[in-house]
């Protein structure tokens, strides 16, 4: 089981809180044994700076304990080696630990410097000042009980205010859940609760309701549609069926009866076809079984699948190429959409000349199909396209799907199709595909 948002909002802030009071205490802890040390080294210094007289112990008072101060040699034994020379070459304060005591070694000037019996010697005289180590114990450890127990308080202070606001401010969040569930149609929209984030979430869901809604009645229209159209050539191949069989009839007529049935279930035929095309296109089989092809091989394909039908028809063809470029695409259901082009110039101008060209359009490839038939107006150029619209005469096969499948399957591939007059009389069909 998932955590709750509210415990992983707490984790992560409570954690961030904790790692941000560790790193201040941290850093405030060795600031502090950094101010005790120094204040211990400029209290030494103070004391070494008085410069006692010989066989004198200066003694001042520190905030953590007292200091004291003392001529010495540079052969005492309290001494390092090479401390002495090393502060009467630089002449500045020589600090260092010793175990449980501070040193600091000043060289300081006479202030009546005997007579020298020789160049060697030095003007100046050592002085010793010493001190108790600053230890973390004292210089931390009070902060350090103080801070952690404040800090306890905070956190926990810190992770109750903030659960109980992470509740309040995710109570809307659980309004709006409920209202999704009680959602019981497609026209139902959520209302618009709390902050702007999740009005935001509303917004987006109501937009998927909308779609869905708008998705549900398209199916629905579609389903009515092909029930309507599967109806007239069923209830037709059932009327044949039924006359041929209703009294014995001559070969001649059953030859009749037998071809009109045998044309209408072709019809049929076409249409559980273009029905089954437009759902593979609708859920997005195109991009399923794409290759690398040339756009002359799909229209060679195109054109033999629709030969017979334009020599029935005496639609001559001319194939031209201005370009042949490659494409990736799903080439079966590329050759239906050509198909489908062909055919409709086959169907609606009989006997006039058709010519598909092929030409190469930026990143993709045109397809135009060019017929000099009658054409048509310019405001059903568009209206072609929907399904199940038929225009022209009814007595004309077809179930109004082969255009809205050629556009599907163009639109899929990342181009579109259309249709426009023909200069100099006629229709000119469109199928671009990108690459």
């Amino acid at each position: 089981m998932r955590p709750s948002l509210t415990r992983q909002v707490l984790v992560v802030a409570l954690g961030g809180l904790s790692a941000a009071l560790l790193v201040t205490g941290l850093i405030t802890g060795l600031l502090l044994h950094w101010r005790a040390t120094q204040s211990l080294d400029t209290a030494l210094l103070a004391a070494a700076a008085h410069a006692p007289a010989p066989g004198e112990l200066l003694t001042a008072g520190h905030v953590e304990s007292p200091v004291s101060a003392r001529r010495v040699t540079p052969d005492d034994p309290a001494l390092g080696p090479g401390w002495a020379e090393e502060a009467l070459r630089t002449e500045r304060p020589q600090l260092h630990d010793v175990g449980d005591r501070r040193l600091l070694l000043l060289a300081v000037e006479e202030p009546h410097p005997p007579s020298r019996a020789a160049e060697s010697e030095h003007p100046h005289a050592l002085v010793l000042a010493e001190g108790p180590r600053v230890r973390w114990t004292q210089s931390v450890l009070p902060f350090a009980l103080l801070y952690g127990l404040a800090s306890v308080c905070v956190a926990v202070g810190g992770g109750a205010l903030l659960s109980r606001r992470l509740r309040r401010a995710l109570q809307p969040l659980h309004a709006l859940a409920s209202a999704l569930d009680a959602l019981s149609r497609p026209s139902a929209r959520l209302p618009e609760l709390g902050p702007e984030e999740l009005g935001v979430v509303s917004r987006a869901v109501n937009d998927l309701l909308l779609r869905l809604q708008e998705s549900d009645a398209a199916q629905s229209r579609f389903i009515a549609a092909a029930a309507h159209e599967l109806r007239s050539p069923i209830t037709a191949l059932s009327g044949e069926l039924e006359l041929a069989l209703r009294r014995p009839r001559p070969a001649e007529e059953l030859r009749e009866a037998l071809g009109r049935a045998k044309e209408t279930t072709d019809e049929l035929r076409g249409l559980v076809e273009s029905l089954l095309g437009l759902a593979r296109v609708d859920a997005g089989q195109v991009e399923l079984a794409r290759q690398v092809e040339r756009a002359s091989a799909i229209a060679q394909r195109a054109l033999r699948a629709e030969s017979a039908a334009l020599d029935a028809a005496g639609c001559p063809v001319t194939l031209t190429f201005t370009d042949d470029p490659e494409v990736s695409v799903n080439g079966a259901l590329v050759e239906v959409a050509l198909a489908n082009l062909l055919r409709n110039a086959a169907r609606y101008a009989p006997g006039a000349p058709v010519t598909l060209s092929v030409q190469a359009d930026g990143e993709g490839v045109r397809f135009v199909v060019d017929d000099q038939g009658p054409g048509l107006p310019p405001e059903d150029h568009e209206r072609a396209f929907e399904r199940f619209v038929r225009l022209g005469d009814r007595a004309t096969p077809g179930a109004g799907l082969g255009l809205a499948l050629t556009r599907g399957i163009a639109r899929r591939h990342g181009g579109d199709a259309w249709l426009e007059a023909r200069p100099g009389g006629g229709l000119r069909a469109t199928l671009k595909l990108g690459r």
